[in-house]
């Protein structure tokens, strides 16, 4: 997981703990992504977009039936948005 140097220090822990491999490179997110490309060309990686790739994109989406199944009357649901990957 390649992570800029703003990247919080919660969600590097949490990354680590889950045994991912964390590398901070880049000021913000986009230098952290071109750094990501060349891991994909120099170590045969697959790049996967946290915000917009289907399986991700998918995952999310079953928030919503999660919590129907769980609240069928639920009048509304509060989101916090950091990145707006789970709000969009």
């Amino acid at each position: 997981v390649v992570m800029p140097t703003v990247a919080p220090l919660a969600k590097v822990d949490k990354c680590r703990k889950f045994g991912a491999r964390i590398i901070i490179e880049g000021a913000h997110i986009g230098e952290a992504k071109e750094y990501a490309e060349t891991l994909v060309a120099s170590e045969g990686l697959e790049y996967v977009n946290g915000y917009d790739d289907p399986p991700i994109v998918a995952g999310a989406g079953t928030v919503g039936i999660e919590i129907i199944d769980d609240v069928p009357c639920v009048d509304a649901v509060v989101v916090p948005v950091g990145g707006a990957g789970l709000i969009a």
